[in-house]
């Protein structure tokens, strides 16, 4: 999905996934496809709540698939644990990707709701007014599902609560599960600590369970004088899968477009002239090396051989 905006682009759906610069689309386009969204999920569903759900679910998987495609875009490698890093860098990050709406941080004292945004001018309430019969029901719904999805997907599991006000202003605010805010409580008790790389000493099984709610952390038990390593986490594997799953979607990318610049290739052959394949199909005239002769010895790198000893024959008698 592209940052949506007034103007317009040129097909922004064409660009390649790794391209730095970033797409637009027309606000009325986005209009038009959140209204046939909004129309599918009314003919589909019964009951408001569950319209509400279906459009959730459509903004959870955009979320969850717009932090992605940043991640790949970005190569960021870490893994922000603090709610507070989460929401300034990633969360808004994926936020100013997608919108450009004016909006405002918010926070509140409450541990269980910390932050939340507060949007201006929501782009689902643009085109869409619902009827006012239905009291409980907004088509900012849809942002909630981004939000949801950009949070959940970065582990950090929430319920985005919607609260529009009569000017137009519309606060989403997310309500973390108890794992995070107890994660959050174990984290910010070692804070002080700049090196992060340290041992800690449990001795209770209430911040041994916190720990394991931390992924990649490995737990080391002493029984006597022996020291036993615990299994990986269930938060580990789900993290590590998740990890795996992104690098074989970068793999299965790089291999579609080496099929694509193959196909590519066998179809600019295919365009040749018969001539052009005959030029082609000639060998290469190979380059033909003159070897030198070989030269005599060095005469003064040999040896001189010793000169033979001459011995005088005596003379014969002749014979009478």
């Amino acid at each position: 999905m592209s940052r949506l905006t007034g103007q317009s682009a040129h097909a922004p759906l064409e660009k390649p996934i790794g391209a730095s610069p970033r797409g637009e689309v027309n606000v009325s386009a986005f209009g038009h496809l959140y209204c046939a969204a909004f129309d599918y999920c009314k003919r589909r569903c019964k009951t408001l709540p569950e319209i509400s759900a279906k459009l959730e679910s459509l903004g959870y998987d955009v979320g969850h698939r717009t932090l992605e495609l940043l991640g790949y875009r970005t190569k960021e490698k870490t893994h922000e644990t603090r709610i507070s890093t989460m929401f300034t860098k990633t969360l808004l990050g994926v936020w100013n990707y997608l919108f450009t709406s004016d909006y405002k941080l918010l926070k509140y004292t409450d541990e269980q709701r910390p932050y939340g945004i507060r949007d201006s001018q929501p782009l689902t309430n643009l085109y869409m007014q619902p009827p006012a019969e239905w009291k409980n029901f907004d088509p900012s719904i849809f942002i909630a599902g981004i939000i949801k999805g950009v949070l959940c997907a970065s582990d950090f599991p929430c319920i985005v609560l919607v609260y529009p006000s009569t000017d137009g202003t519309v606060e989403f605010i997310p309500t973390f599960e108890d794992e995070v805010l107890e994660r959050e409580k174990l984290l910010a008790k070692y804070e002080k600590s700049r090196d992060r790389r340290f041992c800690m000493a449990v001795g209770n099984l209430h911040d041994l369970h916190l720990l394991r709610l931390i992924p990649g952390v490995p737990l080391v038990h002493l029984n006597r004088n022996v020291m036993v390593l615990e299994k990986p986490s269930l938060r580990t594997l789900e993290f590590s899968a998740m990890i795996k799953q992104d690098k074989e979607k970068a793999e299965a990318e790089v291999v579609q477009q080496n099929i694509q610049r193959y196909e590519q290739s066998t179809s600019a052959s295919q365009l040749r002239t018969p001539a052009e394949e005959a030029e082609l199909s000639k060998p290469s005239q190979s380059i033909v090396h003159r070897h030198k002769k070989a030269k005599g010895p060095n005469p003064l790198a040999i040896k001189k051989k010793a000169p033979k000893e001459r011995y005088q024959t005596p003379p014969t008698k002749k014979k009478n």
